[in-house]
């Protein structure tokens, strides 16, 4: 019993270290940006593989290391807006992607569960950013550039929505494969 409840914390105390570990590495990968060449004010990184890593070894830790990425960022890009779509683009991807693949993992073999989180991830990120970028772009444009409302409205729907969305969904096809890689190679260390 008390050999059993020691096993636990340690366990406890290595998914700490590990989440935080996770998030640390994030960082230094936010400062790697590839241009995405259909609009080049957004930028391809690493930093949603160990954010994505993290949320499934704990999700609740992985949240609660978010605001900590978020003021990070913050201080090195003091552009706001960005930094809660940087966010938010990785939590619409993380979580969907760690909860579906812990629910579908039980019932099926691990690459059809994978194949599964995935799809749910895609879909999740795609349409959470298609939303905030339709409700926030429009107005941000106006106050950045003093564009014509109607201008901003235009653009975002014309330009701006179809080129969020092939971004964002390359972004899961690189994200999801790799930390679900990563995950089950922690997993089977038994360090999870």
């Amino acid at each position: 019993m008390v050999r059993h409840s020691y096993r636990l914390q340690v366990l406890k105390i290595v998914r700490i270290a590990l989440t935080s570990s996770l998030a640390a590495i994030a960082i230094p990968l936010w400062f790697f940006k590839i241009p995405y060449p259909l609009a080049t004010f957004l930028k391809f990184d690493l930093v949603g593989v160990p954010y994505a890593v993290a949320t499934l070894i704990s999700t609740p830790l992985a949240l609660a290391l978010t605001p900590v990425l978020f003021l990070v960022f913050l201080y090195f890009s003091p552009d706001v807006i960005a930094i809660s779509m940087k966010i938010a683009a990785e939590i619409s991807t993380a979580i969907p992607l760690a909860l579906s693949y812990r629910k579908f993992e039980k019932k099926l073999d691990s690459n059809k569960a994978s194949l599964i989180a995935f799809a749910i991830a895609m879909v999740s990120r795609v349409t959470v950013m298609n939303i905030f970028n339709y409700l926030v772009a429009p107005y941000w444009l106006v106050w950045t550039y003093r564009w014509s409302f109607e201008a901003a409205y235009n653009w975002t729907i014309s330009f701006l929505l179809p080129a969020v969305s092939g971004f964002n969904a390359i972004c899961v096809a690189y994200i999801a494969p790799l930390s679900l890689a990563i995950y089950r190679i922690i997993k089977r260390l038994g360090i999870e």
